[in-house]
């Protein structure tokens, strides 16, 4: 892996403490981009993240405040977009890295583009622009993305949805999330449970699915009974879900489990994985859970599918309550089936090592950054 080098300013907004997948790969290709400057004993650039996340790299991984110089910018009362596109317009780079796109950031793209520094950025979500009427010219608006040199994004959904708001598709760059293979691995041996396990690891935000769930359990549960469904994560829609679980009688089937720092000991007890998110652009979740083995039922139409072969590691079903209850019993039903798809999923898993997907981008970097023939 070749290193970016020190004139790469990286801008990560969404970064830990936080939780979350776009967090996770921020954190996971910068390390690696860090692991391979301390290697070559080179800068691996500049890092602007918000204060909170600089104090927690300061505590928690000196080795990222090593490889990155990684500046105070919110010094002196300025937000962090505001001190972004100054420190874009006074401290010349050779290429910027914006690494998730935001209305908030606009201005470092705009800087950067009237200075002629080549800029990338990576759009990892959809948000309501997609829909709206004039699509294309909000998002050009709202991102200022049109003026990077490149675009990249997790999912070939999503470069379908990028060309409702102008991205052409030989200009954008499909670069997937990866998982940790080592880290995230079938478990040797697991307790013992009174009844299959479902798991769903996601926020509990509208668009996830949880509430498809819920409406297929009860049938599921006098299928199977001593059924679990363990949700792993927390949001907004917290109390909602807890007191649709309550006016359905199943509360003890539902397994609310809270943020994890490590979902793996929930993923652990699962037999079967379940994501019911209609607009989801990739799905690390159903990721980390093919690498530890279990195989997932997604709906279709949206990137989760793109990690799934069809009745080899999971299922991709329509958001009906007859076919999503189909597919869970399918898979509940047949534990050689399930054996078999812990296999495959996991070799579908390695396929999406964050190496690869730090090398796609470097790449991609070198190429921005690389002057046109002639000039």
């Amino acid at each position: 892996m070749t290193t970016p080098g020190g004139r790469t300013l990286f801008v990560a907004e969404n970064f830990p403490p936080d939780l979350g997948g776009v967090e996770s790969f921020h954190l996971a290709v910068l390390s690696r981009i860090a692991a391979a400057a301390r290697r070559d004993g080179v800068s691996a650039g500049t890092l602007l993240v918000p204060r909170r996340a600089r104090d927690w790299i300061r505590a928690t991984c000196p080795e990222l405040e090593a490889a990155f110089a990684v500046p105070d910018v919110e010094a002196g009362g300025r937000s962090l977009p505001e001190a972004c596109a100054r420190f874009v317009a006074t401290d010349r780079h050779d290429v910027v890295f914006q690494m998730r796109a935001s209305r908030r950031f606009r201005e470092t793209l705009r800087a950067a583009h009237r200075l002629g520094i080549p800029s990338l950025t990576y759009v990892h979500n959809l948000t309501p622009v997609f829909e709206q009427r004039c699509a294309a010219f909000r998002w050009r608006l709202r991102t200022s993305a049109h003026l990077c040199a490149r675009v990249c994004t997790n999912s070939r959904y999503m470069v379908r949805q990028l060309a409702k708001v102008g991205h052409r598709p030989e200009h954008v760059e499909v670069v997937p999330l990866g998982v940790d293979t080592q880290r995230f691995a079938p478990p040797v041996a697991r307790v013992p449970e009174p009844g299959p396990v479902l798991v769903t690891v996601g926020r509990l935000v509208g668009g996830k699915g949880h509430h498809r769930v819920l409406e297929v359990l009860p049938g599921l549960r006098a299928a199977f009974p001593g059924l679990r469904w363990l949700v792993v994560g927390d949001g907004p829609l917290r109390d909602e879900l807890r007191a649709a679980t309550a006016r359905a009688g199943l509360e003890d089937t539902v397994e609310f489990v809270g943020a994890l720092d490590d979902p793996r000991p929930a993923l652990q007890r699962g037999d079967l994985f379940v994501l019911l998110a209609e607009r989801e652009t990739f799905g690390l979740a159903v990721l980390e859970a093919a690498a530890m083995g279990l195989p997932a039922v997604v709906l279709g139409g949206s990137g989760p599918e793109e990690l799934i072969e069809q009745d080899v590691t999971g299922s991709v079903v329509e958001a009906s309550p007859p076919a999503i209850t189909a597919a869970i019993r399918s898979w509940l039903d047949q534990p050689e089936r399930r054996r078999r798809a812990a296999i495959a999923a996991r070799a579908l898993a390695v396929r999406y090592d964050w190496a690869d997907t730090t090398d796609r981008l470097l790449r991609i970097l070198a190429d921005v950054r690389r002057p046109a023939p002639g000039s």
